[in-house]
């Protein structure tokens, strides 16, 4: 009876909410024992990263307890999910909450946070976070904790929102309160995920330098207002072996960063020609709305240089052809048309670069990594 009522809920008595709704009441903190006296701010500090079912999850340590739990980074949610105890369905490791004396409630009714493929069935509170490194703790975190879920893989214990707060009034997240609390000195946070690693760091505060190929600064891109989404504007993109070929201007665009996502996302008004020019010599696949199928050597394939902003950002061919090792001996063309005409950056686009996310300025900032042979093109008029 008891999970036939959970289910009742579910259904029924839920208020939907998505994972970018605003939390309320600003709720600022930072644990002030015996080992954050002596820590001042730091420019940042890292967090070791493993892919896992095309995310990448981290040590999130949970509470008063430090209860470590695996969860995805999500570049495009705001809120922190943990599966409670209470959770009926929930595969995952679970977290009692009742057993920490930092967790407090804020709304004990029951919410449905829809979210990707997922969906999670909770109540909203506060809670004590640190991210892989246990001495920054910031408290007060808005935490949204699971009762049920829909869909969720056993390889994940929740979810840390990682999208913009410039647009939530009065919520502040994981890296904000660090930064309000100066533990670190900005608010932002950069990515390094190189291609070809199961393994790969997010750097919380300053980016660290040395994970940029040496002599080179990062590209700045200013974001479009209005939106927790990393968005940026595109306007052209290049496919050839050189940036001297054919541009092909479709038009100014949309252009959203997503860890999440494995692949390109291409604007769907475009999509079938942009393949069709990119596989011109190489007819093993069908072209179709999902990624195709075609020979697995990257020499045969030309460059995509995408516009974005005042630059043209190289997409190697070695990074955009995935074997996906099913016995085919063919590989995944890694582009998948979109169902707007808008493009979303995924892993093929972010293997080639270190990525700096700052929410406080407003932009993007983008340099090949120490390994990367990608290359960035300023636009000259």
């Amino acid at each position: 009876m008891k999970v036939q009522a959970i289910l009742i809920q579910f259904v029924i008595l839920a208020n939907v909410i998505s994972s970018n709704d605003i939390f309320g009441q600003e709720q600022v903190g930072f644990l002030k024992d015996r080992r954050m006296r002596n820590l001042q701010a730091k420019k940042s500090y890292s967090v070791g990263l493993t892919r896992n079912r095309d995310s990448y999850t981290a040590d999130l340590y949970v509470g008063s307890t430090q209860q470590k739990q695996t969860v995805f980074l999500d570049t495009r949610g705001l809120w922190t999910t943990i599966e409670s105890v209470d959770c009926f369905n929930c595969p995952g490791l679970k977290y009692n909450e009742t057993r920490s004396t930092t967790f407090k409630v804020a709304n004990d009714e029951n919410t449905l946070l829809n979210y990707l493929s997922c969906s999670f069935l909770g109540y909203t509170g506060t809670e004590r976070l640190s991210l892989g490194d246990r001495a920054y703790i910031a408290n007060d975190v808005p935490i949204f904790m699971a009762r049920a879920q829909n869909n969720l893989a056993s390889v994940f214990d929740g979810v840390l929102g990682l999208a913009r707060e410039i647009n939530v009034n009065n919520s502040h997240r994981f890296i904000t309160i660090l930064q309000k609390a100066n533990a670190i000195q900005s608010r932002s946070y950069s990515l390094f995920i190189p291609t070809g690693s199961r393994t790969g760091n997010i750097d919380i505060g300053d980016p660290v330098y040395t994970r940029v190929k040496s002599g080179i600064n990062l590209s700045n891109l200013t974001l479009i207002t209005g939106t927790t989404d990393w968005v940026v504007r595109s306007q052209k993109f290049i496919i050839g072996y050189s940036i001297k070929s054919y541009e092909n201007d479709y038009g100014s665009s949309n252009a959203t960063f997503d860890l999440n996502q494995r692949y390109i996302v291409v604007p769907q008004n475009f999509h079938r020609y942009f393949v069709n020019f990119l596989t011109f010599n190489q007819r093993n696949g069908v072209v179709a709305d999902k990624p195709n199928m075609f020979p697995c050597d990257p020499t045969l394939y030309p460059t995509v240089f995408l516009q974005l902003g005042n630059f043209y950002f190289e997409i190697r061919p070695e990074s955009f052809v995935i074997n996906e090792n099913d016995g085919s001996g063919l590989c995944v063309i890694g582009f998948v048309s979109a169902k707007t005409n808008s493009w979303i950056l995924g892993q093929v686009f972010l293997n080639n670069y270190y990525t700096y996310f700052d929410d406080l300025k407003g932009i993007i900032g983008i340099a090949p990594h120490s390994s990367s042979k990608a290359t960035i093109t300023p636009i000259t008029i």
